[in-house]
């Protein structure tokens, strides 16, 4: 589990973008969103598959971005539909 240095909450030993995470987010610092990483590196590899896959075919739909546009794309908060 990954404790949380983003947010405000104090002692905070919540799972990461869990639920209980996303209430104490709201509710004490709601200006702190996830990134896109974040949320990536907190899905199962079921979740990857489903929300990845489509989103590379649009990605790459002009060619392979460069590394430094992924990094810049993964650094943006992420969209509430894609939480």
């Amino acid at each position: 589990m990954k404790l949380c240095d983003r947010c405000r909450v104090p002692g905070c030993l919540l799972n990461y973008l869990g639920t209980a995470c996303e209430s104490a987010r709201k509710e004490i610092c709601p200006d702190v969103q996830p990134n896109r990483a974040e949320i990536i590196a907190s899905m199962s590899l079921d979740e990857m598959v489903t929300q990845l896959v489509p989103l590379f075919e649009e990605l790459f739909e002009d060619g392979v971005p460069s590394p430094d546009y992924m990094k810049f794309w993964l650094e943006q908060p992420a969209e509430e539909a894609e939480a």
